[in-house]
C-alpha cells in the first residue's frame, strides 16, 4: 500500500505540472524573440514549405504593410487531386519536428498567428485559414484546425486508436457561440493552438483572443507513426466562385 501510493503521488504530480504548462500557454502573450519558428513577414522572401505539389501559395500572397496577404482565386490548386475533389488552396508551411527522430510524446507545441479579413467577407463553404498536422501512412483530418465559415469555428481530433477514418471523433466549436466573437468582423484577431500528440495522453485546446473555443484531454491525437509535424495557414477551402482574402501576422511555432 505504501509504494502504491507513491506511484499513484508520482502521476498526479506528472499530470499537475502538465496542466500548469498548458494553463500557462493558453494565458501567455508571447512577446520573446527565441522561439522556433517567429514569422513577422517584414521580408518579400520569407521562407517556407510547400505542403503540396503546385506552387498555388506565391501566386496567390504578397507581403503588404508588414503583413502576409492571401487571396485565393477560383480554380487555385495546390495538390494534384484538389481538382477532382473540388478543393482550391494556397498554404505555407512550417516545420515543427520531422527528420529521423522518433516523436517525443512528452512535447507540448503551439501555433499562434494574427489574422483578418475585410469587411464583407464571404465563405459559404468550409475555409480553413490553419492547422497542425500529422503527416503518416493515414494522414487525414488534421489533428487542429481553425476555420473562417460561419464567422469561424476550431476542431480538434480523437483519433481514438484507429487508422480508419469512421472510427475517428471530432470536435468542431463555432467560434460565435462559444465566445460571441465573430472572426470576420473585420478586425485582427490572435488564434492559438495548444497541443500534445499521444496515443492516449493527447491534449488539443484552440483560442481566439485568450478565449477558449473547444478543449480535449487523454485523447488520441495520433503519435502512432507521426515523425512529421506541419504547422500550416493560408487558405484551404471547398470550391467556391468567388476570390477570398486572408491578412496573417506574427506567426509563431514553439514547444516545450
Amino acid at each position: 500500500m505504501f509504494y502504491l501510493k507513491i506511484v499513484l503521488n508520482m502521476i498526479y504530480m506528472k499530470n499537475f505540472l502538465v496542466l500548469s504548462f498548458i494553463l500557462l500557454l493558453s494565458k501567455t502573450c508571447y512577446s520573446q524573440n527565441n522561439y522556433f519558428v517567429e514569422e513577422t513577414f517584414s521580408k518579400e522572401n520569407w521562407q517556407y514549405i510547400l505542403p503540396h505539389k503546385f506552387d498555388s501559395s506565391s501566386i496567390s500572397s504578397k507581403i503588404l504593410d508588414g503583413h502576409l496577404v492571401v487571396t485565393l482565386q477560383p480554380g487555385t490548386y495546390g495538390w494534384s487531386g484538389d481538382e477532382k475533389h473540388k478543393k482550391e488552396r494556397a498554404e505555407f508551411g512550417k516545420k515543427i519536428h520531422g527528420g529521423f527522430n522518433a516523436l517525443n510524446k512528452d512535447k507540448i507545441f503551439f501555433m499562434q498567428f494574427d489574422a483578418r479579413v475585410d469587411k464583407g467577407f464571404k465563405a459559404l463553404k468550409r475555409t480553413m485559414i490553419a492547422q497542425i498536422k500529422t503527416e503518416d501512412k493515414s494522414s487525414g483530418s488534421p489533428a487542429a484546425a481553425i476555420y473562417l465559415d460561419r464567422k469561424g469555428g476550431a476542431k480538434c481530433m480523437d483519433y481514438n486508436g484507429s487508422d480508419e477514418r469512421t472510427n475517428h471523433k471530432t470536435y468542431h466549436n463555432l467560434i460565435y457561440y462559444k465566445t460571441n466573437i465573430d472572426a470576420t468582423d473585420g478586425n485582427w484577431h490572435t488564434f492559438k493552438i495548444i497541443l500534445k500528440i499521444h496515443d492516449s495522453e493527447g491534449y488539443c485546446k484552440i483560442l481566439i483572443d485568450n478565449k477558449p473555443v473547444v478543449e480535449i484531454s487523454n485523447v488520441d491525437t495520433k503519435d502512432r507513426s507521426s515523425n512529421n509535424v506541419l504547422g500550416r495557414i493560408g487558405i484551404y477551402r471547398d470550391r467556391l466562385p468567388h476570390p477570398q482574402t486572408v491578412y496573417f501576422d506574427n506567426w509563431i511555432i514553439d514547444y516545450n
